[in-house]
């Protein structure tokens, strides 16, 4: 029953996530048109400091709980005593800091916004070890249903404020009501009531770990907004408009597919005491991702005219060479996240930091360079960064399931092959539709791709695909003889 709630729920928290995207994108017109450019200029300000500083709200201690298999109950209250103490003090901090960083931007206004968006570090902290207990119980339907509560009740009283003529506060209101119904939903669906008991003993053998992987995400987040900054202060503020859109529209296979995955493939490494089981699990997922993020970021990237003209009009246009640019790095950074996960499954928080690092300085270095040249350049620097990083991510794969890199590589083949066929044949496609109208150029395109992409997969490996199919799906029990052979 267990693994049958984890597969829908991993099915719902997908499909939830492309439509609560769907919704962003119907609630975004309204209320940019309410509120106009200065509300979310503001707002735009503030959020990378709450984001920053949220990656350390619980100091990696809920993603630790998340691998016990049975935590005590005065484990659970100490941890969540030290997540929330962690966070009423960020939330401190940052208040403290609000003026100041107003200062630095020369615009007062950001500093009550900054001040009200910090309890939001308050609450991710206090949710650390009920999110933990629900992802470990794999109940992730329980997201689910938050994702959807949440973005709906926040977009309602975000657009009645900006009726109401509340200016910029609208926005704040909509990020505080949305924390504030995912906690009223989470908390009691997980079924923990903490204790007042805080033994900091037993949280002292989490730490390292937790340390480790809130470093580790902390590195995330500055790899991937570094670029942005570095375009913003070198190229300007038109290059850095197009390239922060492209670059949002490559994280839309990350947000619907990545995220749900990432914290299914965690907790059932995690589970899994038998290493020869987790070994063939990880590599059954590793093919099912990599088959669906190489089919997204190349068709991305064969049809990013295309898709920029059709979503957001001419005055877009530079932005489709960026986004071609970028689909390379979506495709490696998707990946290396889900890598990062099946480390911090098996307990090898260290490692996922290392990579962490040396990722984002890649990434950094790439972009740095490719600002020499232009926009486009910034792009393809971000993406040969990430591609540099390929042989550290599958010596560390390699090394963590006892497993030669080529073994590692030879069960990822299939896709590279198949995107190969696929760009021949959208290309050819393309070149005799050239003079019909874009969507249905579009259209075609991503039926004929499909079409070739899915016919070479099943040429290649499509019983061993379909085995993975069947051994992540609900009421696969056990391995079969067949399948202990990688």
């Amino acid at each position: 029953m267990s693994e049958r709630r984890a597969f829908l729920g991993t099915v719902a928290m997908s499909i939830v996530n492309a439509a609560r995207l769907g919704l962003q994108l119907l609630i975004l017109p309204v209320l940019a048109r309410l509120l106009g450019p200065e509300a979310f200029g503001l707002i735009g300000l503030a959020m990378p400091f709450i984001l920053l500083t949220s990656v350390l709200a619980d100091a990696g201690l809920g993603m630790a709980l998340m691998r016990h298999q049975n935590p005590s109950s005065e484990l659970e209250s100490t941890v969540f005593w030290i997540s929330s103490a962690i966070g009423l003090i960020l939330t401190a901090i940052l208040c403290a800091l609000s003026w100041p960083i107003a200062g630095m931007f020369a615009r007062p206004d950001l500093a009550p916004v900054l001040a009200a968006l910090s309890l939001i570090l308050t609450f991710g902290g206090t949710m650390a070890v009920a999110n933990a207990r629900i992802a470990r119980r794999r109940d992730f339907g329980i997201f689910a249903i938050a994702d959807v509560l949440s973005t709906v009740v926040s977009a309602t009283a975000g657009i009645g404020a900006a009726v109401a003529g509340l200016g910029v506060w609208s926005l704040v209101i909509q990020q505080l009501i949305l924390w504030v119904t995912k906690a009223v939903w989470v908390f009691p669906a997980s079924g923990f009531r903490p204790q007042f008991v805080c033994r900091l003993r037993l949280a002292r053998p989490f730490l390292g770990f937790g340390i480790n992987s809130a470093g580790a995400s902390l590195s995330d987040f500055i790899g991937r907004n570094l670029p942005p900054l570095v375009v913003g202060g070198t190229l300007g503020v038109t290059p850095l408009g197009h390239y922060s859109m492209a670059y949002q529209l490559t994280r839309v296979a990350e947000l619907v597919i990545s995220g749900p995955v990432n914290l299914s493939i965690l907790t059932a490494v995690a589970r899994t005491a038998d290493r020869a089981e987790a070994c063939t699990l990880v590599m059954g997922s590793l093919r099912i991702i990599v088959t669906a993020l190489a089919f997204l970021f190349c068709g991305l990237a064969l049809t990013a005219d295309l898709a920029t003209a059709i979503l957001l009009g001419p005055k877009w246009s530079d932005t489709a060479p960026v986004l071609a640019a970028l689909a390379p790095a979506g495709f490696f950074i998707c990946l290396y996240s889900f890598l990062g996960f099946v480390l911090l499954g098996f307990g090898n928080s260290a490692r996922q930091l290392t990579l962490s690092l040396t990722c984002s300085a890649a990434i950094f270095i790439g972009a740095a360079v490719g600002t020499r040249f232009d926009i486009v350049g910034v792009g393809t620097g971000v993406s040969l960064g990430a591609a540099a990083l390929v042989p550290a991510y599958v010596h560390a794969l390699s090394s963590e399931l006892r497993m030669s890199a080529s073994a590692v590589l030879s069960n990822v083949i299939a896709p590279p092959a198949a995107a190969a066929a696929m760009a021949l044949t959208v290309l050819g496609v393309r070149l005799e539709i050239a003079d019909l109208p874009a969507v249905l150029q579009l259209i075609a395109a991503m039926a004929s791709g499909l079409a070739v992409y899915v016919a070479v997969i099943a040429v290649i490996e499509g019983r061993k695909f379909v085995e993975d199919i069947r051994r992540l799906s609900p009421g696969y029990s056990r391995l079969r003889p067949e399948s202990q052979g990688i």
